[in-house]
C-alpha cells in the first residue's frame, strides 16, 4: 500500500482516518527527518499511542514527554553508550549458543533429522532471558521452561495485547482523540479484554521484581562510576541529590518494565524476520556461512580462538543483510506524531499537483496527524 501511495502522490498525500480526522500519509525522508529532528519534542505522540505507552511502561521514557523525557534520558543514557553495551555480548553470545543447542537436540532427536520449528516463540524466550540477565542481572531461564512467572509474563505479550485489533478497538483509539492519555491507559487496565488482562498481570509481576531488584541495589554497595550497569545507574538515581538527575522509584520500575518488554520484542521481531529472510534465500546462508567461517579462521589464526566482536562488525555482508533486515522489516512500520503548533513540512522530493503546480514544501495545521511510514520496501 505505501509503495503504491508513494508512487502514486508522491512523499505526502492528506488521508482521512476514522471519524473523518484529517491525516498526512509522510513517506518523504527529510520530512520525516524534520518531524523527528525539530527540537525532539515539537511533535507529539497521538493521544492513543501516549496511552499505550503508559500501558506499557507507565511512568517510563516511553511515556513521558518534554521536560520528563530530557530527564529520564539524561539520567539513563550512561547505561547505553557503545562500551556498555559491547561489554554485554558475551551474554549475547551465551544465550545465542543455548538457543542453537536446543535446536540442534530437537533436529538430532527427530525422525529423520528434521523437525517443525516454532522459531517466533523460542526466540522470545531466548530474548527475554538475555534482557533480564544483560540489563538486571536476573535470570528467567525461559529457555529451560523454568516456572517463572516474570519470564512467562513477557511471553508473546505484544502480540496479545496488540494484534489484530477488532473494528471496535479501532474507533475507540480514535475516540481517545477527546480524552487524556492517562485516563485511557486507566480505561485500557480495567477493561475486561483478554489482553488488557496478560499486560496487568504483567505489571504486576514486573513491579515486584523490579523493586526487589532496586532494593538489592540500594541496601548494597553501589560499585565506583567506572563501571556503571544499568541497575547501578538507576540505583544512583534514586538518592541523587541533583533533581535533574533524580528519578522516583516509580519511574525506575517504570523504566525497568519497559526495558525489558522493549528489548526482547525488538530483538525477538527482527531476528524472526532475518531467519525467515535466510530461509527464502539460501543464497545468502551460504555466503553468511562462508563469511563467518573466514572470520573464524582469521580469528583462531592470530590466537583469538574464534570470531570476536570486532570480526563481527568487520563482516561486510553480515552487516548489509541486518540492515536490509531492520529497513524492510522494521520494529515500528508505523509512526504517529501530532504537531503541537502550525508548521510547514520540507521536502526532499518536490511533488506535483493535479493542478500542475510543483510542491516543494508542505503547510499543514496542528489538528492534522502526521503518518509516517517507516518500512521501506523500494528495494
Amino acid at each position: 500500500m505505501d509503495n503504491k501511495w508513494r508512487n502514486a502522490f508522491g512523499g505526502v498525500a492528506r488521508i482521512w482516518h476514522a471519524l473523518g480526522r484529517d491525516a498526512l500519509w509522510v513517506s518523504d525522508p527529510q520530512a520525516i527527518n524534520y518531524i523527528l529532528g525539530k527540537g525532539g519534542y515539537a511533535f507529539e505522540k497521538t493521544p492513543e499511542r501516549r496511552a499505550t505507552a503508559l500501558l506499557l511502561g507507565d511512568e517510563g521514557i516511553d511515556g513521558a514527554d518534554g521536560a520528563t523525557h530530557r530527564r529520564q534520558r539524561r539520567v539513563m543514557e550512561p547505561a547505553f553508550t557503545v562500551p556498555v553495551v559491547k561489554a554485554f555480548s558475551p551474554t549475547f553470545v551465551q544465550y545465542a549458543e543455548s538457543l542453537c543447542l536446543q535446536w540442534t537436540d530437537l533436529i538430532d532427536g527427530s525422525p529423520g533429522g528434521s523437525s517443525v520449528v516454532n522459531i517466533a516463540d523460542d526466540l522470545n524466550c531466548a530474548m527475554v532471558d538475555t534482557v533480564c540477565d544483560a540489563a538486571f542481572d536476573y535470570h528467567t531461564g525461559c529457555l529451560q521452561n523454568a516456572d517463572n512467572q516474570l519470564g512467562k509474563s513477557y511471553m508473546n505479550l505484544m502480540s496479545a495485547f496488540g494484534s489484530r485489533p477488532s473494528s471496535a478497538r479501532i474507533v475507540f483509539d480514535y475516540f481517545t482523540e477527546y480524552l487524556t492519555p492517562r485516563f485511557v491507559a486507566a480505561l485500557y487496565r480495567n477493561l475486561p479484554v483478554k489482553g488488557f488482562a496478560k499486560l496487568r498481570h504483567n505489571r504486576a509481576v514486573a513491579y515486584t521484581i523490579a523493586g526487589e531488584l532496586l532494593e538489592q541495589r540500594l541496601t548494597g554497595n553501589l560499585p565506583g562510576t567506572a563501571q556503571l550497569g544499568l541497575m547501578d545507574v538507576f540505583a544512583r538515581a534514586t538518592v541523587s541529590p541533583d533533581a535533574n538527575s533524580r528519578m522516583s522509584r516509580s519511574e525506575m520500575t517504570s523504566q525497568m518494565r519497559i526495558i525489558m518488554f522493549a528489548g526482547s520484542e525488538t530483538m525477538t521481531n527482527t531476528l524472526t524476520f532475518a531467519l525467515l529472510e535466510l530461509a527464502r534465500h539460501p543464497e545468502y546462508q551460504h555466503r553468511l556461512r562462508a563469511e563467518i567461517r573466514a572470520a573464524g579462521k582469521d580469528g583462531r589464526a592470530r590466537g583469538a580462538g574464534g570470531i570476536a566482536l570486532t570480526d563481527v562488525e568487520a563482516m561486510p555482508f553480515l552487516q548489509a543483510f541486518i540492515k536490509e533486515v531492520i529497513r524492510f522489516h522494521p520494529v515500528a512500520p508505523y509512526l504517529y506524531r501530532r504537531p503541537m503548533e502550525n508548521d510547514v513540512l520540507p521536502l526532499s522530493t518536490p511533488i506535483t499537483s493535479r493542478s500542475g503546480k510543483v510542491i516543494r514544501e508542505v503547510p499543514f495545521l496542528r489538528v492534522f496527524v502526521l503518518y509516517s511510514p517507516f518500512q521501506d520496501s523500494t528495494g
